[in-house]
């Protein structure tokens, strides 16, 4: 069983890491629409990852007799940019 201080900083991480995955996905969707189909994809595995995170969390809450509270996930923050340090050209697939 777990304690509850313990219980509550899982879920807290939970939380964390599903906001991760929310935030790669985001930044994917919109390397997708700037035409960055690789950036996209990289983005795209790290939301994946994170997702895992989130799930590896939950089955140890789960496990030990704890409860999961998943809570709201909050919107990425807009305005994502063109990657620094290149022109766009030079990102851009054919």
């Amino acid at each position: 069983m777990l304690s509850p201080d313990i219980e509550n900083a899982m879920n807290t991480q939970i939380a964390a890491e599903l906001y991760s995955s929310h935030l790669y996905l985001a930044m994917s969707a919109y390397c997708e629409e700037q035409a960055l189909p690789r950036f996209a994809h990289w983005f795209r595995l790290q939301s994946d990852e994170e997702r895992e995170h989130a799930l590896k969390f939950l089955r140890h809450v789960v496990d030990r007799g704890g409860r999961v509270m998943l809570t709201g996930i909050d919107a990425p923050a807009v305005g994502l940019r063109q990657p620094q340090g290149r022109s766009s050209r030079r990102w851009r697939t054919r």
